[in-house]
């Protein structure tokens, strides 16, 4: 049976993507092959011909490569509300950001540094860098499950974090202040059915799962 090698990155992976390949799957024989990479980097995959298409957050077309966008993933700063007891008593300043642990997927992780630099920069004013204290743990579901263990704070997608603040079991730490992140499909200008096909299931999926 053919094999697509696509590249994708974690979080939509756990998200929407399986929704995706089980649309796919429906109609098409074919088998899918997945490597899992930061979103800013999948395109890297494309680039260096390893994958046929990929999900990532570069917009412009990969040489040789149709690109669409798919929709906003929305990511929340969330921790436990013991946690935020503990680290956050006299309210989110850069001070308490200094100590307080927090998360990141990998090495390649900037949701939270950009975070950051957003609610802490005054009107007008310059960003602020902070050296985050960081437990590292490449897992999407092991990051959740240390946010809500009190391990750390975290950038969570809000679909997987939303019926913990629903809840009461995690909170954001600012309400009101996610980070979208663009998400795009890549894929080679080859004509190849059942690319065409797993085009089409991301695409319709990805309307339903993304902002």
């Amino acid at each position: 049976r053919p094999t697509l090698r696509v590249a994708v990155n974690a979080d939509s992976l756990v998200t929407w993507f399986i929704d995706a390949m089980a649309d796919f799957g429906r109609h098409e024989s074919a088998l899918l092959d997945v490597a899992v990479d930061d979103q800013d980097h999948t395109a890297d995959w494309l680039l260096r011909g390893h994958v046929l298409a990929a999900v990532t957050s570069l917009a412009a077309p990969v040489q040789g490569c149709r690109s669409r966008r798919l929709g906003m993933l929305r990511y929340v700063a969330t921790a436990s509300p013991a946690f935020v007891r503990r680290w956050f008593a006299q309210g989110l300043t850069a001070e308490a950001l200094a100590r307080a642990p927090s998360l990141l997927f990998n090495r390649k992780d900037r949701l939270q540094a950009q975070w950051v630099r957003r609610v802490l920069r005054p009107t007008g004013g310059a960003r602020r860098e902070i050296d985050l204290p960081t437990h590292w743990l490449p897992s999407t579901q092991a990051f959740i499950d240390a946010v809500l263990a009190d391990v750390g704070w975290g950038m969570n997608p809000l679909p997987l974090a939303q019926p913990h603040l629903a809840a009461g079991r995690l909170v954001e730490l600012v309400p009101e202040q996610p980070l979208d992140v663009p998400l795009y499909w890549q894929c080679a200008r080859l004509p190849v059915p059942m690319l065409d096909r797993l085009t089409a299931s991301v695409t319709r999926v990805a309307a339903r799962a993304l902002a």
